[in-house]
């Protein structure tokens, strides 16, 4: 599924 990956990659964004 690429939704949790979505996820990691939204919270990524969110720390920079």
């Amino acid at each position: 599924h690429w939704f949790p990956l979505m996820l990691i990659f939204l919270n990524l964004f969110y720390i920079f």
